[in-house]
């Protein structure tokens, strides 16, 4: 089977600089990413492409994948990003192989 299937349902990524947020200080010290769903990698790329920014669609989709507030997502610092960006970039540049049948043979008989 692929090497693809072996990949975690989800990651957890500790903040080198954990974010505060809202009226009550809301602290976010890591980031619990897991696989994305077709919808929110559609809202992904519709906001890359609707703001011409990379880091937009991204910051987009860290925020949907981990629930995570997106002004939350805004403060991480670039190497906090960069890690969520790399975890999630794997599903996205993932395409299946070619699955042999049964009946199917590559070799000669």
């Amino acid at each position: 089977m692929s090497e693809i299937y072996e990949l975690p349902d989800e990651e957890t990524i500790p903040l080198s600089h954990p974010i505060s947020m809202g009226k009550e200080h809301r602290e976010y010290q890591e980031i619990t990413l897991r696989e994305p769903s077709l919808d929110e990698v559609d809202n992904f790329y519709k906001e890359r492409d609707k703001e011409k920014s990379l880091h937009s669609g991204m910051g987009l989709l860290i925020s949907l994948v981990s629930g995570v507030p997106r002004p939350a997502v805004r403060k991480l610092k670039i190497r906090d990003y960069k890690r969520c960006e790399v975890w999630l970039t794997r599903f996205l540049m993932w395409t299946p192989e070619a699955i042999e049948s049964p009946g199917d043979s590559s070799e000669p008989t």
